[in-house]
């Protein structure tokens, strides 16, 4: 378990950041990739541990399956 790092997974498709229970995809474009969900959606099935997929996205755009939090609230709550 990888619990305590940071770190980006790759099967068939990737996800670009997985740390604390949490797998988080980054998407900077005006519609969401299907690669981007794709690859959450393979990580769940291989990471059972992860407990949240997060997409964040340049603007707030609706996603039934993850949690989709816009770039300026996600930094807004880190710093």
């Amino acid at each position: 378990n990888n619990k305590e790092q940071l770190y980006y997974w790759s099967g068939k498709k990737e996800v670009d950041f997985i740390f604390d229970e949490k797998a988080i995809n980054v998407v900077f474009s005006e519609k969401i990739p299907d690669r981007e969900c794709d690859g959450l959606r393979e990580l769940q099935l291989a990471k059972k541990y992860i407990k949240e997929f997060i997409l964040i996205t340049k603007n707030l755009m609706k996603s039934k399956e993850f949690v989709n939090i816009p770039i300026e609230k996600f930094l807004e709550n880190q710093l």
